[in-house]
């Protein structure tokens, strides 16, 4: 996912006439802050955060953007066909559903990010915070079946709006290149699979 959203960002960031497009997609929006997508830093917490924040909320602009550049023929052919490549990329359940997951739990971490890379934090109060975050995910890890039922119902609910339908990968009897885990309904595949390997490798950072 963070792979797609990079690559996503860096479409418009590039080129002055797709972001163009993307802004006069925006002006069709009334409900809109965020203008601009941001680019999601490696190192820099705060800045992947937000900009997984800002994707989120333009996700449905950028789905009207691509699709109509995807069509048009004022567009260069490569931009037509990457437009087409990276729509069907981010209207996958899988994608929709791994960014929720990931924008919700990096909200837990967020505020410890803001804090540590400030100038005025000192090592007591750095652990501290470490403390209280780490207690937070332990808790989301101990219930994780309710609280990632409300972020797939968010997922479900964006997805809607694009005909995404809920889906589970296919599987078979042995896999080496990617996750196999089984899972009967699609909440409970991309739970095992996604949501609590994402939780225990934040915990594990922090211990």
């Amino acid at each position: 996912m963070v792979d797609i959203s990079e690559k996503v960002i860096l479409f418009y960031n590039n080129s002055p006439k797709r972001n163009n497009h993307l802004q006069q997609c925006l002006l069709q929006e009334s409900n809109i802050t965020k203008t601009k997508l941001l680019d999601t830093c490696q190192t820099r917490f705060i800045e992947r955060h937000d900009a997984f924040d800002v994707f989120c909320g333009l996700y449905d602009t950028i789905i009207l953007s691509l699709n109509d550049m995807s069509q048009r023929k004022d567009f260069n052919r490569e931009t037509s066909s990457e437009s087409t490549t990276l729509l069907a990329a981010i209207t996958s359940f899988s994608f929709v559903i791994t960014l929720i997951t990931v924008k919700n739990l990096m909200g837990y971490t967020v505020g410890l990010s803001r804090k540590i890379q400030g100038r005025s934090q000192d090592i007591i109060s750095a652990y501290m915070s470490v403390q209280s975050v780490l207690s937070l995910l332990v808790e989301v890890r101990e219930n994780v079946d309710c609280k990632f039922l409300a972020w797939y119902e968010e997922a479900v609910v964006m997805g809607k709006e694009h005909d995404i339908v809920p889906s589970v990968p296919r599987t078979c009897g042995r896999q080496r290149n990617r996750c196999n885990v089984p899972g009967e309904t699609p909440d409970v595949y991309f739970r095992r699979a996604l949501c609590i390997p994402y939780i225990d490798e934040l915990i594990s950072c922090l211990l």
